[in-house]
């Protein structure tokens, strides 16, 4: 029994120790938009959103996927609009060191083309 509580406390210790923490990660996504000359102004800025949570590290989806036809949605797109400058932030929290709650948020730039 008592070999047992000694491999479990370090166990339990390291759990506990691990159930409030958070990563998180920028990406940068080129959309191919040509941005070189003055022929184009900005419109808004748009946010979209996604969130999966993974046990063990199955499960969850496609966080990234999500938040940008999420972003794309809010964006309303008009004729001779595109996004721009999109980035993408997923924060991780890891909750007793086996559930973690991934939480993906796109942002970009709705610029308009001079017709």
């Amino acid at each position: 029994m008592k070999r047992l509580l000694l491999i479990l406390i370090p166990v339990i210790m390291c759990f506990a120790a691990s159930s409030c923490s958070t990563l998180s990660s920028l990406n940068a996504i080129d959309t191919g938009t040509a941005l070189s000359s003055a022929n184009f102004h900005y419109v808004k800025t748009v946010q979209g959103e996604a969130t999966s949570t993974y046990i063990f590290g199955f499960a969850g989806g496609n966080d990234a996927g999500k938040a940008i036809a999420d972003a794309k949605a809010k964006a309303d797109l008009k004729d001779n609009q595109a996004l721009a400058n999109v980035a993408i932030v997923n924060t991780q929290r890891i909750v007793l060191g086996i559930i973690i709650r991934v939480k993906t948020t796109v942002s970009a730039d709705v610029i308009e083309f001079e017709k």
